[in-house]
């Protein structure tokens, strides 16, 4: 049975999924064309920019390959992600009750936790798989493109983007299961994520402020600089490990809370 839950998650999530990479792909397929033909200009348009206006965009190194990692894992990849990832947290916790066809699915022999486990092993491995999509679509359409990417660790990146992403899909499991609300899972998680990437790129500016923006959720991505310096085994493991103990407490959560069946 756990199978067969299993089996229809995914396939419910596929659309989306394929919708996500289609997204991210698209976008590359555009970018990467136009910083080969004008990388140059674009250098220096971000050069004469004001400082405030340059960190929500990165930081290039003056170079094309680095204004192609800016502009896909600084933003563009880091939202369609999240967007993703919080959208299958809370359709995993509350998708079925909300759907009314819990009570359905809960009559075969299977356990809510299972039913739980299944749809957030979906979408975690939603999340894989759009990560590699995009890693892979950028180093190809890069080298169709004659763009050297040497010096920009598309894989670190990738693989702290995975991190963030499974975070905060995470935090919106956990938050639907414990109040059986998509709509709550929805705005804590998307709210403490647009609260920490502004906290982490803006606060900065002002020194006093630096040693706040640490704090902020975002910081175990953007802080691991991974497209220059490569995978940040700390960073990374406190991303997994906060994952980790917010997945934990979805089953918590879902266990002691009254279903709507």
């Amino acid at each position: 049975m756990l199978a067969s839950v299993f089996t229809r998650s995914a396939r419910d999530a596929l659309l989306w999924t394929v919708a996500a990479m289609a997204v991210l792909l698209v976008m590359a397929g555009v970018a990467l064309p136009m910083y080969a033909e004008f990388g140059e200009g674009y250098l220096g348009l971000m050069e004469d920019m004001p400082e405030w206006l340059r960190v929500v965009y990165g930081e290039s190194m003056g170079s094309v390959a680095g204004l192609v990692g800016m502009a896909m894992f600084t933003l563009v990849s880091p939202l369609v992600l999240l967007v993703y990832a919080i959208a299958m947290g809370t359709g995993a916790a509350v998708g079925e009750e909300e759907d009314g066809t819990l009570a359905l699915l809960l009559a075969n022999p299977i356990s809510r936790g299972r039913v739980l486990l299944a749809k957030a092993t979906v979408a975690m491995m939603g999340v894989l798989l759009i990560v590699v999509a995009v890693w892979l679509g950028i180093d190809v359409i890069a080298d169709l493109v004659a763009i050297d990417m040497e010096g920009q660790d598309t894989l670190a990146a990738s693989v702290h983007l995975a991190a963030l992403a499974l975070l905060f899909g995470s935090l919106a499991l956990a938050v639907s299961a414990w109040t059986g609300s998509s709509a709550l899972g929805l705005g804590v998680a998307g709210i403490t994520a647009v609260v920490s990437y502004v906290a982490n790129t803006w606060l900065p500016i002002v020194e006093d402020l630096a040693d706040v923006a640490r704090l902020s959720p975002w910081q175990l991505y953007a802080g691991a600089d991974a497209l220059r310096s490569g995978v940040d085994p700390l960073l990374l493991a406190i991303a997994v490990a906060a994952a980790g103990a917010l997945f934990a407490a979805s089953f918590v959560g879902l266990r002691r809370r009254d279903l709507r069946v």
